[in-house]
């Protein structure tokens, strides 16, 4: 339940990083394509930034880390049942 609350943050954050630029055809499996990974990087990095400039919440983006590469591969099995 906590993974789906962490995935649904970090959707929120990647869509306003696509939404800044520029990007209007937002979905959720646009944070798994190549050519959106820097809006990913720049969410990830809003998400888990800390109070101040220096401080960084480690734990999250490491456990940001393993959700992201546990949902690429759902999605890539489901494209692949699609197929």
């Amino acid at each position: 339940m906590s993974d789906m609350r962490r995935l649904a943050t970090l959707y929120m954050h990647f869509t306003e990083q696509m939404t800044s630029a520029g990007n209007s055809d937002i979905e959720f499996v646009g944070m798994y394509k190549r050519s959106n990974f820097d809006q990913l990087e720049a969410a990830i990095r809003q998400y888990t930034a800390g109070d101040g400039d220096s401080s960084v919440k480690a734990g999250l983006k490491l456990s940001l880390y393993y959700l992201v590469k546990q949902t690429a591969k759902i999605v890539k099995r489901v494209y692949l049942v699609k197929l």
